[in-house]
């Protein structure tokens, strides 16, 4: 059986939002918070969205007290094109700029950082619905072929020769896999059935984390995370970008289907030689045996701990 998957609509989502765009500023219902109204510069840099702004600056002593945001205060974002929607908490300003005392100029330039962001108010998360979590992994290509039991699959009606990994977790099914384009490597976790946004990110952070102590890489910086009407994954009705906490590389691998990765004791290792008796290379046929991929099943439970347990 292949399993047919759809990403093209959702990489569009995300080409297009990471595009510099000016949208008008709203905060909350206050109508004098001195970003309202305002153009504000909105594009993505490398792994984060950056914002830049000006505002008047106010008589008398300059605090920046006029900056401040609520943690909880909804700071819409809008244009012809979309609407954007921002908790207070995710507006870091990191720069603050002031014209040269010789001209008339009386506005100062803020700039700063968006940690996350989405393009539905959050009252639409309210609803369960179908999710899906992309997580750039940058130069580091993940593959799960030859490493977890899995399932052939198309992405775009186009054969892949990676692997889905189905994993049943506390009775409800995800899909793991990895695809690139253009150079361009993620990985992606479905979830096939209508659950809160609270609850897949939760699911979704088990299977990084139990891949991270099988591979010894967690892979948890930037993600976008999308909703859908459907688990076909055809169409997103929504996104939102977040960040997971930062990658962990290069840990310890507890599992491998690469002989080479075997520690050996001396009694152990075998060598190639010549006629003569020179090394000329490992011989590495008497391990193979141990090039066994590991279980979606025991993968699965892992992630069921790490759930219902916190951890292993």
């Amino acid at each position: 059986m292949i399993i047919e998957k759809y990403l093209k609509e959702t990489y569009g989502f995300i080409s297009e939002i990471s595009k510099s765009e000016i949208y008008e500023v709203q905060v909350g219902k206050t109508k004098s918070h001195s970003f309202n109204n305002r153009n504000l510069t909105l594009e993505k840099n490398e792994d984060e969205f950056c914002f830049s702004l000006s505002t008047l600056i106010k008589k008398g002593i300059d605090r920046n007290e006029e900056l401040k945001i609520n943690k909880e205060t909804t700071v819409k974002l809008t244009n012809n094109k979309r609407s954007i929607y921002i908790k207070g908490k995710y507006v870091l300003v990191r720069h603050i700029s002031y014209p040269d005392l010789d001209t008339n100029i009386l506005e100062k330039t803020i700039k700063g950082q968006i940690n996350s962001l989405s393009t539905e108010n959050f009252n639409f998360y309210k609803k369960q619905r179908c999710y899906r979590i992309i997580i750039p992994i940058e130069d580091l290509r993940v593959r799960l072929t030859g490493d977890f039991t899995g399932w052939g699959f198309k992405v775009d009606s186009k054969f892949t020769s990676e692997t889905l990994v189905k994993l049943v977790i506390n009775k409800k099914e995800y899909h793991f896999f990895t695809n690139s384009i253009n150079k361009k490597y993620f990985i992606v976790i479905d979830s096939m059935e209508d659950q809160s946004l609270e609850d897949f990110q939760k699911y979704a952070n088990s299977i990084l984390l139990a891949f991270a102590f099988l591979k010894g890489n967690y892979h948890g910086k930037e993600a976008f995370i999308f909703s859908y009407k459907s688990n076909d994954f055809k169409e997103p009705k929504s996104m939102m970008s977040t960040i997971l906490g930062g990658g962990i590389y290069n840990g310890f691998s507890v599992h491998s289907s690469s002989p080479h990765s075997l520690m050996l004791s001396k009694k152990e290792t075998k060598y190639k030689k010549d006629k003569e008796g020179n090394i000329i290379g490992f011989d590495d046929r008497n391990l193979r045996k141990f090039m066994v991929e590991f279980p979606a099943e025991s993968f699965a439970k892992l992630c069921e701990l790490i759930c219902n347990k916190g951890g292993f």
